[in-house]
């Protein structure tokens, strides 16, 4: 499922009056006790949403609409709470009324899209979220749907834009790094896509789809290995594998030779620091953190991701990182390796903490005359991911 904004958040985006506003008249008590009312129903609505009773909640919001008619943020709850119900149409009409009753744009966007969305209207929803960036351009969520949207609908160079505005802007959203890792590895972006998976699990762990970023990593990993017998391994590397987003050549032929030693030493009778797909992890990290300490290039995943790298290099954390990445994957053999090695978890939380993030993004490019037919859906995902 989407992200469509929740009571609470909504209160806290719509804030006070904007800086040049007129003075406004103070409050009558009348009004100020119709305004706790308001808010006290809007409040008891959340609650009945949240434990599912949507039908509770929009008669609950609609007593507040009875005490203050065409309040914007009760207007608001209906239509998520009709759309959380699948009452797709009933939705899109209140959210309308929302958008008459001068809801803040960016607000209405997000849900919109989300309605027109799923009611097979992709052209529709991304002129929504778009309407909503021109109101706020910098606002995450706006991003991060579109970007599903654009997936929906198999523009994946768009929705790899998209969702590069997302984490440059909101680098603590777990989804906008689930999608764009999605996005890397479909379109062959090889490096990058572990580094956008791997930071989501360092975000989200024990979740359907932190297993499915899990098993991205496996798969990127596997890509081009042939065992061919116990002791002869087939290795082959893609030479047009896409540069715009950085040139990770070197790591790239990396991959697969960190993927087929993990069996030969230990054969060979050496030791793994931690579990193979640990170990394979940790590796790939130091070395891409390394290599961007000589010259981090060009392109949004280099400058965006290797940095990280670069800094647990330099606490001495990659597999640290890989272990806290892969805590929910193979926790047991993660557990003991965890319990030995305090300090390095200790340094790459401290990485996780404090490492700041670059704030630069692209641009994102106009939408083309006509859009493609739509692609078969991603899975939908718990709001607020």
């Amino acid at each position: 499922m989407r992200v469509p904004i929740s009571a609470f958040l909504l209160t806290a985006l719509l804030g006070g009056a904007a800086a040049g506003d007129e003075p406004q008249a103070a409050p009558t008590p009348s009004a100020t006790d119709a305004s706790a009312q308001v808010a006290r129903l809007i409040a008891d609505g959340t609650k009945l949403h949240d434990r599912g009773d949507y039908d509770g909640a929009i008669a609950t919001y609609r007593k507040a609409l009875a005490v203050d008619p065409g309040n914007p943020q009760a207007l608001y709850e209906i239509a998520y709470s009709q759309y959380q119900k699948k009452d797709l149409k009933g939705a899109l009409a209140t959210a309308e009324e929302a958008g008459r009753a001068a809801l803040q744009p960016k607000m209405l966007a997000v849900l919109v899209g989300n309605i027109q969305d799923d009611l097979g209207e992709p052209g529709k929803a991304i002129a929504a979220y778009r309407k909503g960036l021109v109101a706020d351009p910098a606002f995450f969520l706006l991003y991060f749907n579109l970007g599903t949207t654009y997936v929906r609908s198999g523009q994946l160079d768009l929705a790899r834009i998209a969702f590069e505005n997302a984490v440059a802007l909101e680098p603590r959203h777990p989804g906008s790094h689930f999608g764009l890792a999605r996005v890397y590895k479909e379109q062959g972006y090889r490096v990058p896509a572990i580094l956008a998976a791997t930071r989501f699990l360092v975000l989200e762990s024990g979740t359907p789809r932190a297993a499915q970023a899990a098993q991205w990593i496996d798969d990127l990993f596997r890509l081009g290995v042939e065992e061919k017998s116990k002791t002869e391994t087939s290795i082959t590397i893609d030479p047009d594998a896409p540069k715009d987003e950085g040139d990770f050549t070197a790591t790239d032929v990396m991959v697969p030779m960190l993927q087929a030693s993990q069996k030969t030493i230990q054969q060979a009778g050496g030791t793994l620091d931690g579990p193979p797909e640990m170990s394979r992890l940790a590796q790939l990290l130091a070395v891409v953190g390394e290599f961007g300490e000589k010259d981090p290039g060009n392109g949004f995943a280099m400058e965006y991701y290797v940095p990280f790298n670069v800094a647990l290099v330099r606490k001495d954390a990659t597999a640290a990182l890989a272990a806290i990445a892969l805590r929910g994957n193979r926790s047991k053999e993660i557990e003991a390796w965890t319990s030995g090695h305090r300090k390095a978890i200790e340094d790459a939380v401290s990485v996780i903490n404090g490492f700041k993030w670059s704030t630069a993004r692209p641009a994102l490019p106009a939408d083309p005359p006509s859009s493609p037919a739509p692609a078969a859906p991603p899975t939908r995902h718990p709001a607020g991911a």
